[in-house]
């Protein structure tokens, strides 16, 4: 696909203005008033550009030498936000070269972010249920590309992720492409982000595969992909210098802060495909949620541990907070009271999709990160401050340790080993001793014991989903 030419390129105030209306349709729910959506977009605009004048004069004060700005610019949120939404054409990082996948790119969250990556000069691969949908989308990128210089492009791909065969076929077309090249990245794949989710879709369903639906499409279509893709993902790292994979987890954090699903999960390694859950409701998105965020910080230990190019591959888990998408849409409202509540409260108080993409192009693109995974990025419980480094509310997260994320790693790979998908590229396990600091990973120290708690014993973590007669015990969040 030709690039689209025409005069110089825009500023990263024009990529990130508040206020960004999106495509219609696409950005937020069907339960949103068109009146009301353009109410919260204006309000939230509004208080972002106060977010952004508050960071700028921290960051001022700070200091006036480069060094010092930038050191303030990574010191707290809103430094780092200020630094984005500045309006200087170096602020947003220039993807230029760079070629990224994103899953449920048709809409919300996602759309925003193939949006923005293509009007910084990435090369976008956008997944799409269905084919229409995703081709208006990525018409509606191009148009928002205008006449820029050296614009990126957008390519459609179509993928039910609900089946384990479909994403197989992904990933096959996603080599092709990548060998036919286009658009830089030595031929390697530089940013995955992995976005496309059900919510509460309703009644039990299972996969192709006998696997629940929620899970099947937000975690192990997701696991697939990324192991998949895994080696090109590292010749991605070799050609940049990195690699990003970024898990949108829509999971709540720690202590009064946590006020999303995550929180919720429970663990139970003989339930991984989800044969004792009754429906498809909040048990599985909670768990499909805080099952990839463990699975993703086992990930970047193992990337860590095993060296070479895939030690350049960062892994970070985002949330966007309250926000009103289209996601919502797909809830069953009738058969899950909670989820009524959540459409209802996404509706009249849910940012909009613009504002709810941050954490995720923050974790994509931000130089400053690299070689720093696995972090967790999103805002605070009342959606400010969106680049703040967060931990999950769900004591598993805090208390389960290597070991826990360990057997739930190997657990995932074992379904799809089991269903006839077992992923060629799998990073082996750290030996015990080999450390759990930062060179293997798995963030360590004061940092670690400050955002997700005191350490416990191996065994505590091993004894609370241990086999208990023929059911095993679930481990509830607080």
């Amino acid at each position: 696909m030709a690039p689209v030419t025409g005069p110089p390129a825009a500023s990263e105030a024009a990529l990130l203005a508040p206020g960004s209306a999106g495509a219609s349709g696409v950005t937020k729910s069907a339960v949103r008033p068109d009146l009301l959506a353009w109410g919260v977009n204006q309000l939230w605009g509004l208080e972002q550009s106060l977010e952004n004048w508050l960071g700028a004069a921290s960051t001022a004060r700070a200091g006036c030498s480069r060094a010092a700005r930038v050191a303030a610019a990574g010191s707290s949120s809103s430094r780092a936000l200020s630094r984005w939404w500045a309006g200087r054409p170096t602020a947003f990082p220039t993807c230029a070269g760079r070629t990224a996948l994103v899953t449920g790119g048709s809409s919300g969250i996602g759309l925003e972010v193939a949006r923005k990556l293509a009007q910084n000069c990435c090369r976008v691969l956008l997944v799409s249920r269905d084919l229409a949908r995703g081709e208006a989308a990525a018409a509606h990128i191009r148009e928002s590309l205008g006449d820029t210089v050296n614009a990126g492009t957008v390519e459609v791909l179509q993928c039910n992720l609900l089946s384990l065969s479909e994403v197989a076929s992904l990933v096959a077309e996603v080599k092709r492409r990548l060998k036919a090249g286009g658009g830089g990245g030595g031929g390697g794949l530089n940013m995955l982000m992995c976005n496309a989710a059900v919510f509460q879709p309703g009644g039990l369903v299972r996969s192709p595969q006998g696997i629940e639906q929620t899970l099947a499409v937000d975690l192990y279509a997701h696991v697939a992909l990324t192991l998949g893709l895994l080696e090109d993902l590292k010749r991605g790292a070799a050609a940049r210098g990195g690699a990003r994979v970024v898990l949108q987890a829509r999971a709540g954090h720690e202590g009064r802060e946590s006020s999303q699903a995550e929180q919720f999960g429970t663990l139970e390694l003989n339930n991984l495909m989800g044969e004792h859950f009754t429906d498809s409701g909040m048990r599985p998105y909670a768990a499909a949620k805080l099952w990839l965020l463990m699975w993703g910080d086992e990930l970047q230990r193992r990337l860590r541990a095993e060296g070479g190019d895939g030690a350049k591959i960062d892994v970070f888990g985002v949330h966007p907070g309250l926000v009103d998408s289209p996601l919502m849409d797909k809830a069953d409202t009738a058969r899950h009271w909670n989820a009524a509540f959540i459409v209802l409260q996404n509706c009249l108080l849910g940012m909009p999709t613009w504002r709810g993409s941050l954490p995720a192009l923050y974790a994509l693109t931000e130089p400053a990160l690299a070689r720093t995974g696995f972090r967790y990025f999103g805002p605070s419980w009342l959606n400010t401050h969106m680049l703040g480094e967060r931990c999950p509310g769900n004591r598993l997260w805090r208390v389960g340790g290597p070991e826990l994320r360990s057997r739930l790693f190997d657990g995932l790979v074992g379904v799809l080993t089991g269903v006839g998908h077992k992923p060629k590229h799998v990073p082996p396990p750290v030996l015990p001793g080999a450390g759990t600091g930062a060179s293997s990973g798995y963030a360590g120290g004061g940092k670690r014991k400050k955002l997700y708690g005191e350490e416990e014993a191996a065994e505590v973590a091993a004894a609370a989903v241990a086999p208990k007669a023929q059911t095993t015990a679930a481990v509830a969040a607080h």
